[in-house]
């Protein structure tokens, strides 16, 4: 292999570790980052995205609110899991047309050996190892949030590569991975990732420059089947999709329901600069309604932040800091709808990581945990340095 190719294959890595660990992509990323530093041209801080400057000033932007923190501990709970932003400086550099073929090729199987493993579990084939996370059981290979966000990722990519590769034998193995992955998500009864899945096998034919209009409609229309069957021989978790409009609050979780009205009433008595990075907790405890409830979720079981990114923000940093989240955002995301017909497969691949990381974000806060802000950002950088030729 050769060595410009070692980063880009190690991001891989660190993306299909998530699988099966959820802290092997820390140590993975920490690798690449130091071979595209012995390896990196002599142009590195050229060859940057032009987002880098607004991501830089957005990281220093959150250090100076963690150095205003009226409490120095919960605000560090809040920004400790964003160190995965560097990868959108570093793998850009990594990646290159040239590998970006190693990179999903690693991705994909390496993934798609967590699903198959998964698989088998359920089927009784292996032993189940049965992972615990507040109070659920998961038949997974790694830690719940690491193994959803690999699949649901491996979900987009794997179908994409099944429209993209010539020949049958191939399209084939990239359908099979992409079934699997699909397949594991339905097992563990993980509701938004498994919708955001089939939200991205809905995107990318509308936005691949090889798909027929047939093809597109053909597969958009069943979408919308696999769902339905999905949900009708799920279990009672992922069952409740049912239920959103006759029952939308037992469908959404009381508890996810709670948390929302107590950062909207945050947000309603401090709107401009928020209550302080860090702040969500005594917010919660402290709410005149919903305190006593969510008390002990709070202190006991780590519900630290309010399962939407959105409130969460404005909670603690008001408009002001969600006005600068928005606008980093607009600036990774506008650009990749410019190169759809140039360079597809970027944008295909990047649109998606958006979608999935964004869609999350309405019922969770992704972009606090390191694994799932991590999966992001590989993609981001691999969607803007597949772009180069070199």
């Amino acid at each position: 292999m050769s060595k410009s190719l070692l980063p880009s294959v190690l991001f891989a890595l660190a993306l299909a570790s998530m699988a099966w660990s959820n802290a092997a992509h820390s140590a993975l990323s920490c690798l690449a980052a130091l071979a595209v530093l012995v390896i990196a041209p002599r142009d590195f801080a050229e060859r940057l995205p032009q987002y880098s400057k607004y991501v830089t000033m957005m990281i220093v932007l959150v250090l100076i609110g963690y150095a205003l923190a009226e409490d120095r501990e919960s605000a560090y709970n809040d920004i400790k899991g964003v160190w995965p932003l560097a990868h959108l400086f570093f793998v850009p550099i990594a990646v290159c047309s040239k590998s970006r073929h190693a990179f999903i090729t690693t991705f994909m199987y390496i993934g798609g050996l967590a699903a198959v493993y998964s698989t088998l579990q359920y089927f009784s084939l292996l032993d189940r190892s049965n992972y615990e996370h507040q109070g659920g059981h998961y038949i997974a290979t790694s830690h719940i949030w690491a193994f959803c966000v690999s699949m649901t990722t491996l979900v987009a990519v794997s179908f994409d590569s099944f429209l993209r590769k010539p020949h049958l034998p191939e399209k084939i193995q990239a359908l099979a991975i992409c079934a699997l992955a699909l397949f594991a998500l339905w097992i563990n009864q993980e509701r938004a990732n498994f919708l955001l899945a089939l939200l991205c096998m809905g995107l990318i034919p509308l936005l691949h420059q090889d798909c027929t209009r047939r093809a597109k409609l053909y597969i958009i229309s069943i979408i919308p089947v696999i769902l339905v069957i999905a949900v009708a021989f799920a279990g009672p978790k992922l069952a409740l999709l049912g239920e959103i409009f006759n029952d939308p609050e037992a469908a959404l979780n009381p508890l996810r329901i709670a948390h929302w009205r107590v950062a909207c009433d945050g947000f309603f008595s401090a709107p401009w600069l928020g209550h302080g990075l860090g702040s969500y907790p005594a917010l919660a405890i402290e709410h005149h309604v919903h305190g006593e409830y969510l008390a002990s979720y709070v202190r006991d079981q780590g519900h630290i932040w309010c399962h939407n990114m959105p409130l969460q923000l404005l909670a603690t940093t008001g408009i002001a800091g969600t006005s600068i989240a928005a606008f980093v955002a607009y600036k990774i995301t506008a650009p990749l709808f410019s190169i759809i017909k140039v360079h597809n497969q970027a944008a295909v691949i990047g649109l998606c990581a958006c979608l999935i990381h964004f869609g999350a974000s309405i019922t969770d806060t992704p972009s606090l945990h390191s694994v799932r802000l991590a999966a992001f950002t590989i993609l981001i950088g691999f969607a803007y340095g597949a772009q180069k030729n070199r």
